[in-house]
């Protein structure tokens, strides 16, 4: 009788969780230079290559996120698990550094062509998911990350210098 105990609460949990396709990649925009082609101009798309990404899943019981699970992604982006039904956020390991670890990471001295964004944005940055998502039966899940032209996805900086035609 404690066996088949064992056994159905094993096969109850087991058909909670779903399995799940994470792939996480980074848009590059065309950032100006030489007349670009049709191809250029769609900007370039790469793996978010060998990163760690946090997964948060909301409570059942609450309106809280709490950690699920850190996930090394492969040299192509890509992780495959199992996650429990409910709704997800996604953030980029970065995010959850302090602010002061965040600018001695990703600040460089303001210049002519780079300024820093200011404190606040950073700490806006650092609370927005990257991206959110809910699973309920097997889920496949793309993530694209937008770089912005000259900084890439440097939260601190952006750039001010002269604008390529």
């Amino acid at each position: 009788m404690k066996y088949l105990s064992i056994l159905m609460l094993l096969v109850l949990t087991s058909c909670s969780s779903q399995k799940v396709a994470l792939v996480v990649e980074t848009w590059k925009p065309y950032c100006g230079g030489a007349k670009p082609t049709a191809e250029m101009a769609k900007g370039t798309k790469t793996p978010y290559a060998n990163e760690k990404v946090v997964i948060y899943k909301l409570s059942d019981d609450s309106k809280l996120y709490n950690l699920e699970k850190w996930i090394s992604l492969d040299s192509l982006g890509k992780w495959g698990g199992k996650l429990k039904s409910g709704n997800y956020r996604v953030f980029r390991s970065d995010k959850m550094l302090t602010i002061e670890e965040i600018q001695q990471k990703f600040r460089k001295p303001d210049s002519e062509m780079y300024a820093f964004v200011g404190v606040e944005v950073v700490e806006s940055w650092k609370a927005t998911p990257d991206f959110t998502f809910e699973v309920k039966d097997k889920t496949n899940v793309t993530i694209t990350l937008s770089e912005k032209c000259f900084v890439g996805l440097n939260p601190c900086m952006e750039y001010i210098g002269p604008k390529p035609r």
